[in-house]
């Protein structure tokens, strides 16, 4: 496993406000961000890590934050602010198109994130990533992939972590049962 400093923001955070910007990045985590008084929760915020080596930050608002939730740290993400659309009950949001190459390997000696056998691997590490949070999933992730270096002995004991966290109950499971 390769060592790195996380220095947390190390510049500005990029703005959402023209429809048709686009980042691209290795997706890194999405966290929590400053709690605003007119808002109840704490604003998120999304880092990737660039082509250079740089990391970007960005506002994650909820749709965005919704879409990411679904993607494995450690794809190559693409993202492009639609812009401003009302929900069905009337609501504005920010709405955006996120795509994810997730067999992007992270470069000589990464784990690659492959096609899983069966095509349930990366479903069940969505699935966790969902329901322990991105920097939590990817920590376990990363403990269980080194060691179980072995695909199909990764995905046994993936899949055991997700039943004993009441995630799923077994690994044909579509539904998450809370």
């Amino acid at each position: 496993m390769a060592r790195q400093e996380i220095r947390g923001n190390q510049g500005p955070i990029l703005k959402w406000e023209t429809p048709g910007q686009k980042i691209e990045g290795v997706y890194v985590r999405l966290r929590d961000g400053k709690k605003f008084a007119n808002n109840a929760e704490k604003s998120k915020l999304l880092d990737l890590r660039q082509r250079d080596g740089t990391q970007i930050s960005t506002g994650a608002p909820t749709a965005l934050a919704g879409k990411m939730a679904d993607v494995v740290i450690g794809a190559y993400v693409w993202i492009e602010y639609l812009g401003k659309e009302r929900s069905k009950a009337g609501n504005e949001f920010k709405n955006f198109k996120v795509e994810a190459d997730l067999e992007y390997s992270q470069g000589q000696g990464a784990r690659t994130l492959a096609p899983p056998i069966g095509g349930s691997l990366a479903a069940m590490e969505s699935r966790l990533t969902k329901a322990k949070g991105a920097q939590v999933a990817g920590l376990m992730i990363d403990a269980l992939k080194a060691k179980y270096p072995d695909a199909a002995a990764y995905e046994k004991a993936l899949g055991d972590v997700l039943k004993s966290n009441g995630i799923i109950v077994s690994a044909g499971d579509s539904e998450v049962p809370f």
